[in-house]
């Protein structure tokens, strides 16, 4: 292709991503579309969340460190109200290897705000403040899946 149309295709491709950042921004914004990601989102963090943790759970467990912190994590757990007799081998590991997780999560939203905390809400552009946003309703997200797991747990 002549360098013309390259020019031409590359600004038609610009302005179509723009278009779609804007239209992704305002449905973002809406109630109807904040509530749809989230429930995306929770989807997708449940099942990330679930299928990581029985691999991160693994993992712990057969490394070398784990049975001299595995003591330290049953202290822990006591510390944070568990009872005695709740706190077994499987317990502390899941727990553990469950904050692993949450915390890749954690920094997973973080970075998505990098931008809007670089370069402010109008310099970070359309993309960044999607991303922002994205960031909050994936923290709800995890929130919502949380919520509908422990709920489930209680029966």
């Amino acid at each position: 292709l002549p360098l013309v149309q390259l020019k031409a295709l590359s600004y038609t491709i610009v302005q179509g991503l723009v278009q779609a950042g804007i239209a992704m921004l305002t449905y973002l914004q809406s109630v109807e579309g904040s509530a749809a990601v989230v429930v995306i989102f929770a989807i997708i963090t449940a099942i990330a969340c679930e299928v990581l943790t029985k691999k991160v759970i693994k993992a712990v467990q057969a490394a070398e460190w784990w049975p001299l912190a595995a003591p330290l994590m049953k202290d822990l757990l006591l510390n944070c109200g568990y009872s005695e007799e709740d706190c077994t081998p499987e317990l502390a590991v899941e727990c553990y290897a469950f904050v692993c997780v949450l915390v890749g999560h954690h920094i997973i939203s973080g970075c998505l705000t990098l931008p809007v905390v670089w370069s402010g809400w109008t310099g970070a552009g359309q993309v960044g403040r999607v991303m922002f946003l994205s960031a909050g309703l994936a923290d709800v997200a995890y929130d919502l899946y949380d919520f509908l797991k422990k709920f489930a747990l209680c029966f």
